[in-house]
């Protein structure tokens, strides 16, 4: 092994932590407790599985991996989505809300549609959705309810505005 490395506290040091969470690394305790709290057959579901399973493990509650390991996989699609929310199946959408660093930000074409940037997003907010019309759908119909440890929870049990 070797030294440790000291602990910074500057930009790029909050984006290595931002992304180790996102990899499926530490889950902040509150959002923990709150996935306890569930009754439905999925607590919570994410894009990939890395932060899925992690959450999973942290909470003990079962997660949907949206779109597997890569968010390549086609699955769900967005009408068997919307089923498992119409259903009661799915009790919150965690969008991971990575800060970049003011150096780092380059904002998208405005007629890019494939931009994981939402349009009401504080600036310089990414959104690593691979899976971008579930993303697109649960934005547009539901408010960000949440926000722990750079993670943005909708209530898919409230009623769609």
């Amino acid at each position: 092994m070797g030294p440790t490395r000291p602990k910074q506290s500057g930009p790029a040091d909050q984006f290595r932590r931002q992304l180790s969470t996102l990899m499926g690394g530490q889950a902040d305790t509150q959002l923990v407790a709150l996935l306890q709290q569930t009754n439905t057959k999925w607590s919570a579901a994410i894009d990939r599985s890395s932060p899925a399973a992690g959450l999973e493990l942290a909470s003990r509650t079962p997660i949907l991996a949206i779109g597997s390991f890569t968010s390549e996989d086609p699955v769900p699609t967005l009408p068997r989505f919307q089923q498992m929310v119409r259903d009661h199946d799915i009790t919150y959408y965690l969008i991971p809300e990575v800060k970049l660093p003011d150096s780092w930000r380059v904002d998208p074409k405005p007629a890019d549609p494939s931009s994981t940037m939402q349009p009401n997003a504080p600036q310089g907010i990414w959104h690593p959705a691979g899976n971008t019309e579930i993303l697109a759908w649960v934005t547009a119909h539901y408010t960000a309810t949440h926000h722990f440890d750079d993670m943005a929870v909708y209530d898919l049990t409230a009623p769609p505005h």
